[in-house]
């Protein structure tokens, strides 16, 4: 399957499926280049209960089972830039994409299978699913929030009372309350599966979410513009600034570890650390080549990856010192 041809002086590169080739005397001869020596901008992290470590890169999915030593791409099946990955409790990987819908691998992501299209309908950038199996994935570009109770195979729109549509971030707390973040409205949360939503912005400044998570009751959103990262404890009905020590307030990915460690990614500062819960926070960049964080997964009470515009990064003693994972700085097109 062909995809791309890209010329770089004497180099030509042509990609096809199973991988990348690289000519250096004008197409006589080949060489086959592992995706583990490549980068380009890191969109979505996943780490499976096995260890298996999942990455979307610009216009392909990378898989790891070495603690991301090494790469290979697991591109079958799958189009466009994956921007949010999920797992269900029996394994099967949901994967959100730009301008392609919604996919399913039921294989550990050798093989993927389009599971919702729609042209109106883009930029599936969060899926979150809930202890019953309920899938929701949240829409930018006006789709609002979709949701499926029989693993993907059907899908819904649910948006009666969700007055902005351009949902970047879905999360689903410890009492089953669906949260969604929009861009300019705010949050909306749903006590209902999803039926129906109530906007929830008591004491959340900035109305553009940028992500969200939970933890242990709480719910955290991450926003930009200007408002960093805000906290509920009751549903949402009240939400509370918690920036004391962050230095950048856009706020782009968590990740949470089982210890409880909150972990942020920001757009020009790179990342910080929380243990009390968000009440403070410390930047935690030593060995990070670039500070804007798109993705973070946590793999272990110390094991981190975070993704950035030039590759992927792993901490092993909790964010404080951070090394590039088979990824340097060159660019794919594929």
């Amino acid at each position: 399957n062909f995809c791309h041809t890209s010329f770089f002086s004497k180099n030509i590169f042509f990609c096809f499926f199973p991988g990348l080739f690289r000519s250096t005397d004008n197409g006589q001869t080949w060489n086959h280049i592992d995706y583990g020596t490549l980068a380009t901008s890191t969109q979505a992290l996943l780490i499976n209960p096995e260890g298996d470590i999942f990455a979307a890169v610009t216009g392909i999915v990378i898989r790891s089972t070495d603690d991301g030593q090494t790469w290979s791409g697991i591109n079958y099946g799958i189009q466009g830039d994956v921007l949010s990955f999920a797992i269900n409790s029996q394994g099967k990987i949901f994967a959100g994409t730009d301008y392609y819908g919604l996919f399913i691998s039921t294989d550990n992501g050798n093989n993927w299978t389009q599971i919702y299209y729609s042209p109106d309908f883009t930029h599936f950038t969060s899926i979150a699913i809930n202890s019953n199996g309920n899938i929701f994935a949240s829409s930018y570009f006006g789709g609002g929030v979709f949701r499926s109770t029989d693993d993907g195979n059907s899908w819904v729109r649910v948006i009666n009372g969700l007055s902005e549509t351009n949902v970047l971030a879905v999360t689903i707390d410890s009492e089953e309350n669906v949260f969604a973040g929009t861009y300019g409205g705010g949050i909306f949360c749903s006590t209902d599966n999803g039926n129906n939503w109530v906007q929830k912005n008591n004491g959340l400044t900035k109305p553009y979410v940028r992500t969200m998570t939970h933890f242990d009751g709480d719910v955290f959103a991450g926003t930009y513009g200007g408002g960093g990262i805000f906290r509920s404890g009751n549903g949402g009905n009240e939400w509370t600034q918690i920036n004391s020590g962050l230095a950048n307030s856009d706020v782009r990915s968590f990740a949470i570890n089982n210890v409880g460690n909150i972990f942020a990614g920001t757009n020009d500062f790179g990342a910080f650390r929380s243990t009390d819960n968000g009440d403070s926070w410390i930047q935690i960049n030593n060995g990070l080549a670039r500070n804007d964080i798109r993705t973070l997964a946590t793999k272990s009470d110390s094991i981190i990856f975070a993704g950035t515009y030039e590759g992927i990064f792993r901490s092993i003693d909790n964010g404080e010192n951070w090394i590039q994972k088979g990824l340097d700085n060159k660019s794919i097109y594929c």
